[in-house]
């Protein structure tokens, strides 16, 4: 997935198609990580764990050889319960995306209930 941070004013939604040149974002300082307005712009690929493994540098010279449409987190609880919240933080980067994964699973469980160990929960690639 590719996101941008740090933002003050989002122009578009999640998973909206953007063109050439299309303001997505005004510029902004939020968090703790710089106190200067800067643009925050990184690819992650969500099948990895944790953070720092999921950031890596694209090779924009070659052509993606696969995309997936989902992508399959299975439940481990190990070291941290995991709820739709916690899901919703690590791949969208905000809560309020819980009851999208919520949905594209047919779940009938709330934000902060605790997943099954071992269930696999399809991730959208938005």
């Amino acid at each position: 997935i590719a996101l941008y941070a740090h933002l003050s004013e989002f122009r578009i939604n999640l998973g909206e198609i953007v063109s050439a040149k299309e303001i997505i974002g005004l510029s902004g300082d939020t968090g703790s990580a710089c106190l200067e307005p800067h643009l925050h712009f990184e690819l992650r690929d969500i099948s990895k764990s944790p953070l720092k493994a999921m950031v890596f540098k694209p090779c924009f010279e070659q052509e993606l050889t696969s995309l997936h449409e989902n992508f399959i987190y299975n439940v481990n609880n190990e070291n941290t319960q995991k709820t739709l919240r916690y899901l919703a933080i690590m791949y969208f980067g905000n809560a309020k995306y819980w009851e999208m994964i919520r949905d594209t699973n047919q779940l009938h469980i709330e934000m902060n209930d605790v997943l099954e160990q071992g269930k696999k929960i399809i991730i959208p690639n938005y």
